[in-house]
Order: structure tokens, then sequence, then C-alpha cells
């Protein structure tokens, strides 16, 4: 599955986005765009992550800038699962 519909898919099911996913483009915000994006769904959705492509991510690489848009989430997946 290519990393951005994995990513779409984790943030649909993590934030209950339902049919506004279909609205999510590469340049999306996520850190001020969805108010229920915290650390709990933070964790989720690195779990989420992890689970698919068989990756550990440690602590120390999940940062703020992973989460600045959909698009680098998208590439922060693709390099866990290169």
């Amino acid at each position: 599955m290519p990393n951005f519909q994995l990513t779409k898919e984790i943030l649909q099911s993590t934030l209950q986005l339902g049919e506004r996913i279909d609205t999510l483009a590469r340049d999306t915000p996520l850190i001020g765009q969805f108010p229920h994006l915290n650390s709990l769904t933070v964790m989720g959705i690195i779990s989420d992550i992890e689970a698919p492509t068989g990756c550990t991510i440690e602590d120390q690489e999940i940062t703020a800038e992973i989460f600045e848009t959909v698009g680098t989430l998208a590439a922060f997946i693709h390099q866990k699962n290169s």
C-alpha cells in the first residue's frame, strides 16, 4: 500500500475523520488543524504505523515536525517502511 494512502487511513481511523478524509492533501496541516490531535492520539498514530510496517519507532524519533502536515507524516512512514 502506498505510504500516502496508509497515512490517510491511519489518520481517518485515529482522528475519526469519516468522509473528511477525502479532503486531505499532502500539504494539509495536522498540528492546529485537528483539536483532538493530542499526545494520546499521537501515540495511537505511532502504534498504527508500527503494526502494518513492522517497524519500531523510538521515543526520540517522535517530533512535532513529523506531524506538521499529512505529507510530512507520509514521508516519515515512507522512511520507516523502507
